[in-house]
């Protein structure tokens, strides 16, 4: 009979029971690793912090590896249009605690301020007072009356006003 010594392993490694009850009875520990075949996505040279990803940026391979204390990203459309946090090398294993929502809007951009509903829609110049990533709520100055109000960044670099 074998059985793990606990229920939990780190790294791929546990201790199993190895035993058998017979007239002679005996047991052993033996060590194991666990590994399975699992894709990981790597970036092909390195690249610096805020990099935009693409896909001309990143492969992914099918290893043999024990399970990963933190999770790899294992589709490369998981990093597509991902800001990079940090500066990686080539070769590196992307963790999704690497990439970030690209800052779309940067303060001090001159932008569009959209508002509006389904009857009535406007349209003004604005200045960002804040950067922001698609979905986020940031402070835009309307620069013809100088009011600043908040609005969400949208994927074009605009800001949609909500309640106005």
């Amino acid at each position: 009979m074998a059985e793990p010594t606990h229920r939990s392993f780190r790294g791929g490694r546990l201790t199993m029971k190895v035993s058998c009850e017979h007239e002679i009875s005996w047991s052993i520990y033996v060590p194991v690793s666990v590994t399975s075949d699992m894709t990981v996505v790597r970036v092909n040279r390195s690249l610096p912090r805020g990099t935009i990803l693409s896909k001309h940026d990143l492969q992914a391979l099918l290893v043999k590896r024990s399970p990963a204390h933190l999770p790899l990203i294992d589709h490369i459309e998981e990093a597509i249009g991902s800001a990079l946090k940090r500066p990686l090398t080539a070769g590196t294993e992307l963790q999704h605690s690497m990439l970030e929502a690209p800052v779309v809007v940067k303060r001090g951009d001159q932008t569009v301020i959209a508002a509006g509903n389904a009857q009535l829609s406007v349209r003004m110049t604005g200045k960002a007072l804040q950067d922001g990533a698609i979905g986020e709520q940031i402070r835009v100055q309307n620069l013809a009356s100088k009011r600043t109000i908040q609005g969400e960044v949208q994927a074009d670099g605009s800001i949609l006003v909500m309640n106005w």
